[in-house]
C-alpha cells in the first residue's frame, strides 16, 4: 500500500529510503515499501560500508551469532527433503575441492559451492526472514570478493570448511540443535582468520 502521502516524510527522507531500496516510487501511483528484501539488506550493507576494515570484526561477530542460530533452528525444523538438498550441496563442494587445489577452478567458484551449503542450512529453518538476511549478507560478501586469493591469509580454509560443513549437516540430520549451533560458531570463527580485508 501507499506509505507516503503529501503530508508524509519529506523528499529528503524519501530519497534516502529509495536509495537503500526500502521504498519504491511508482509514478502516478504512490510510494510503496519494496518487496525485494534481499536487495534492501544488500543495499543497506553496501551503503554503510560494512566491508571497510573497521567493520570486519562486527560482520563476523554478527555472522557467528546469526548463522549459528540458523543452524540451531535448522536442526529443529529440517525435513528429509532438506537433508537431501544439503547432502547434494556437500557432495558438490567436496568434489570441487580437489579441482580448486589443482588450480582448475577459482576461489570464486568455491565460494559459490560454499554459498549453496549455507543457504541450504538457512532454508532448512523454514523461516523466510532468516533466509533473506543470510542470502543478502552472503551476496554482498561475494560481490566484494571477500575471499578471493589476494585477500585470503589461510589458503586451507576451503578444506577446513568442508569438514565443518559435514559436521554441521550431520548435527542437523541428528536434530542436535546444540551441536549444530556450536559447530557453526566454530566455523565462522575459523573464517574470521581467513580473509585479509582490503584497505578502505
Amino acid at each position: 500500500r501507499d506509505v507516503l502521502g503529501s503530508r508524509g516524510l519529506g523528499d529528503v527522507y524519501k530519497r534516502q529510503l529509495s536509495t537503500l531500496g526500502i521504498l519504491e516510487t511508482h509514478q502516478g501511483d504512490g510510494t510503496y515499501v519494496s518487496d525485494n528484501n534481499t536487495k534492501i539488506f544488500g543495499n543497506i550493507i553496501k551503503k554503510y560500508g560494512i566491508f571497510n576494515r573497521s567493520m570486519v570484526d562486527e560482520v563476523f561477530e554478527a555472522r557467528s551469532l546469526f548463522e549459528a542460530d540458523a543452524a540451531k533452528l535448522a536442526a529443529q525444523n529440517r525435513t528429509s527433503q532438506d537433508l537431501e538438498h544439503l547432502q547434494e550441496a556437500l557432495s558438490e563442494h567436496e568434489n570441487a575441492l580437489s579441482l580448486y587445489y589443482e588450480g582448475k577452478i577459482s576461489s570464486e567458484n568455491m565460494m559459490t559451492y560454499d554459498h549453496n551449503i549455507h543457504l541450504g542450512i538457512a532454508a532448512s529453518t523454514h523461516n523466510n526472514f532468516i533466509l533473506q538476511i543470510i542470502e543478502a549478507i552472503r551476496h554482498v560478501t561475494l560481490e566484494h570478493e571477500f575471499f578471493s586469493e589476494q585477500f585470503t591469509r589461510n589458503k586451507q580454509h576451503f578444506k577446513e570448511s568442508v569438514i565443518f560443513h559435514r559436521d554441521i549437516v550431520h548435527a542437523i540430520e541428528q536434530k542436535d540443535s546444540k551441536l549444530a549451533y556450536r559447530k557453526m560458531q566454530e566455523h565462522i570463527c575459523l573464517l574470521y582468520t581467513s580473509p585479509s580485508p582490503r584497505d578502505p
